[in-house]
């Protein structure tokens, strides 16, 4: 039953960017995320609800229960969010819608985040928990525009994480790609408590810095040349996952697979092979 003790729980919210589904590589996260030590060791293998998020066709956000308790079940309080925004990020598909700003999609989501009405069962707006906003290339600047738009709603956003962010409009920033290009800037406003960025600048297309944020560069760490991808760009949620999850010897985020020996070439020495980088600093994990 839904009580005081969830207060220690949070929403984590991942999403893609372009080209990119949730079923590639954000579901794995996600439930890697569900399936975290720390939160198995408290409230066992049901700790996490997690659910999928998809557009209605009038642009509001349909919840999709992927696994896990229900809201007045969850003793953890944990809610884990995977938002697909296809159409509106993007493709290569000449017939498919083009790309929308993310400063027009980054509303219609903090509105839908603010409404008491989407998820089923959950009493009252998420954003009532913790807030742990996740973005990979254009969803890092999607994530930005949720957090700035939240905020003018007097919402705190506990944590921002920005995963290579692609393109951003910081300083002027110009995409060649046309349909990716006039997004959000990323960067650290009033509301958010804290930012990380992990970037790389290998191969187009690359990440860039937040300002204000605590930067991890992964350019010189093994993905130039090493990677497990063909594009550095998707290394990048492959080193993130690999915070998520450390087991060993192989860590699977569906897309490519990070073994015992990439983890001793992408991990600084004080990062533990990804036990205390990215993820370990999130609330859920308690870095």
């Amino acid at each position: 039953m839904l009580s005081s003790e969830v207060l220690g729980g949070g929403a984590t919210l991942i999403t893609h960017g372009f080209l990119h589904k949730v079923e590639d590589w954000v579901v794995p996260m996600g439930l890697a995320a569900a399936r975290h030590p720390r939160r198995l060791h408290e409230f066992g293998p049901d700790g996490a609800t997690v659910y999928v998020l998809r557009f209605n066709p009038d642009r509001t956000l349909q919840a999709t229960l992927l696994t896990g308790p229900s809201p007045l079940e969850n003793r953890s309080g944990d809610v884990i969010l995977l938002l697909d925004w296809n159409p509106f990020s993007g493709d290569l598909n000449p017939f498919s819608p083009p790309a929308e700003n993310t400063t027009v999609i980054g509303p219609i989501v903090a509105e839908q985040l603010l409404s008491p009405n989407l998820l089923p069962g959950f009493p009252g707006s998420i954003t009532r928990l913790p807030l742990h906003l996740v973005g990979f290339s254009r969803g890092g600047s999607l994530v930005c525009e949720i957090a700035k738009r939240l905020g003018e709603h007097q919402v705190v956003v506990d944590h921002l994480t920005l995963i290579d962010p692609h393109a951003s409009n910081n300083d002027g920033f110009v995409d060649p790609l046309p349909m990716v290009d006039g997004t959000a800037a990323s960067g650290v406003y009033e509301n958010v408590l804290f930012v990380d960025c992990i970037y790389q600048t290998v191969f187009f297309p690359i990440g860039s810095s937040a300002r204000g944020a605590y930067v991890r560069s992964l350019t010189g760490w093994g993905l130039d040349g090493w990677g497990q991808h063909l594009l550095p760009h998707d290394d990048a949620h492959l080193w993130y996952h690999g915070t998520v999850e450390v087991a060993f010897p192989v860590t699977s985020d569906g897309t490519a697979s990070l073994n015992a020996e990439a983890r001793s070439r992408w991990y600084a020495p004080v990062e533990d092979q990804g036990r205390r980088a990215g993820y370990h600093y999130s609330l859920r994990a308690g870095g």
